[in-house]
């Protein structure tokens, strides 16, 4: 069920902007200027977000857009963003892309029905936003994967402070390298070992890196020392797309398996997010939002369900500008288009589950969805190709060899003939450790090749048959015997062997 934010959401033409509606304003949220020349600039700043305000609430059936805190403000004053525009670091190309899991997807998810999905946060006035996207899906995982026993929030400010260039902490990122920094870290640190440490209102903004806290402020390798005083901290292993990652104009990015991506567990999203400031409530249309390719994504959020049984179906969105924004800090989105470029860069971490504990995903799923889970069969694995023959191994033999038995042995070998040169092939069983040697001759005076033994182990799956003093032979007891032309051991006449 959607909440309405507490918002004045009534406004007139932005032609008709009059000192009375200002006034209307100021009164709904408390507002107060040091004197007449502040109170002048943010009337005329009202007027102009007016004239905006009514130009989405065009596009959008006339609803979703009003009046809010930041109708007045300006620059470092408005909620702060922070992806890095552009596409994704190179290294992303490497990344595998999410392949579902159900048989079939259910109508509608809400993953905040759960604990896979922590509490709205707040970024304040730090470009940062990137770094809270990473921090609840992997919040969102280790609840779905490894515990759901208790709420446990991680460390957005590890993230902002320690993933290197180009991220810059405050200044911007990407969440592709917040997972890849996390993945060669010590372990995420929950928020109660490192706390957000940045500035929450325009009295302290911070846009660069030198005002986002050193990663060198907190020890990290503590987090295993003292696991017990600390609290579990996360292991992540990688991450996956959601969706291919898109390049381009994104209009053709897979919606369908974006929803089967989200029915699974919530996923990170970059967004356009340029329309944000006066949303009040609501769902907004693409239209409203406009189109967004890879190049317009400035902030990420999260993907927390989606909704197709309503009457204006619509994806939840979780944002990090506190619960005072939107709907208790969640926005809508015109579910079956790409609105306001949700599907363009969309990730799911993977974290290290536990030794052997059940998996909480199947329970919370049901929570989420209200449907009992049902899977796609695992396929069961290749089993390996058959090894090609080799030389001396059990009868039946190969065409370039004979079949030979000693007498004393109760069973044959293969064995093929020596070159010219006395030298023998060298492919055996690969469990044979054995040498293969010229050591056999026919009455006529034939050589011919054996695998030498000294023991068992040294002949496999076979059995080391001696057939002078301790020199023996690896052959396969148990295997049928042919009766064929004397053979002796080289140089010896005392051990016969017949063929």
């Amino acid at each position: 069920m959607m909440r309405v934010a507490l918002l004045v959401t009534t406004v007139v033409a932005a032609a008709h902007c009059t000192k009375q509606d200002f006034e209307k304003y100021k009164a709904a949220f408390n507002k107060e200027y040091k004197d007449a020349a502040e109170e002048k600039h943010r009337f005329k700043l009202f007027c102009a977000e007016l004239e905006k305000i009514e130009d989405l609430k065009s596009k959008n059936g006339g609803k979703g857009f009003g009046f809010t805190f930041y109708t007045d403000r300006e620059g470092d004053e408005l909620p702060a963003r922070g992806r890095i525009k552009g596409l994704p670091p190179s290294h992303s190309d490497n990344a595998p892309v999410f392949q579902p899991s159900l048989v079939s997807v259910p109508k509608d998810v809400d993953w905040r029905k759960t604990k896979a999905v922590t509490s709205v946060k707040n970024q304040g006035q730090c470009g940062s936003c990137w770094a809270f996207s990473v921090t609840e899906t992997v919040e969102s995982m280790f609840a779905l994967h490894v515990s759901a026993d208790h709420d446990v929030d991680f460390s957005t400010q590890q993230v902002a402070s320690c993933t290197p260039s180009p991220c810059m902490g405050c200044a911007g990122g990407f969440t592709e390298d917040g997972y890849e920094y996390l993945k060669g870290s010590k372990g995420f640190a929950p928020e109660a070992f490192w706390p957000y440490a940045q500035g929450l209102t325009p009295a302290n903004p911070c846009s660069a890196p030198s005002c986002t806290q050193s990663c060198s402020h907190k020890n990290l390798n503590e987090l295993k020392e003292y696991s017990f005083y600390i609290g579990p901290y996360a292991e992540v292993t990688g991450y996956e797309y959601a969706v291919p990652k898109c390049t381009d104009t994104c209009e053709h990015q897979d919606l369908d398996k974006l929803a089967a991506a989200v029915a699974e567990g919530p996923v990170s999203i970059c967004v356009d997010a340029s329309a944000w400031n006066s949303y009040t409530g609501g769902v907004m249309s693409y239209e409203a939002c406009g189109p967004a390719g890879a190049m317009d994504l400035d902030h990420c959020v999260q993907l927390v369900g989606y909704n197709t049984t309503a009457s204006s179906p619509y994806w939840i969105v979780r944002n990090s500008w506190s619960e005072g924004w939107g709907e208790s800090g969640y926005i809508y989105l015109e579910y079956g288009k790409n609105t306001c470029g949700l599907a363009n860069d969309a990730t799911i971490p993977q974290v290290k589950t536990g030794p052997s504990k059940e998996s909480p995903w199947a329970r919370l799923f049901e929570q989420a969805s209200g449907v009992k889970p049902v899977q796609k069969p695992v396929p069961s694995p290749t089993p390996p190709s058959p090894s090609p023959p080799t030389h001396y191994e059990k009868p039946p033999c190969q065409s370039d060899e004979v079949q030979a038995t000693v007498q004393g042995l109760d069973a044959p070998l293969c064995v093929p003939k020596c070159d010219a040169q006395g030298e023998c092939p060298s492919d055996k069983p690969a469990d044979v450790i054995a040498p293969a040697k010229c050591m056999l001759q026919t009455q006529s005076g034939d050589k011919y090749c054996a695998l030498e033994c000294f023991a068992d182990v040294m002949c496999g799956t076979g059995k080391c048959g001696k057939i002078g003093g301790i020199i023996g032979v690896c052959y396969y007891p148990g295997s049928e015997h042919v009766e064929g032309v004397t053979m002796s051991l080289q140089e010896t006449n005392n051990e016969a062997l017949v063929i």
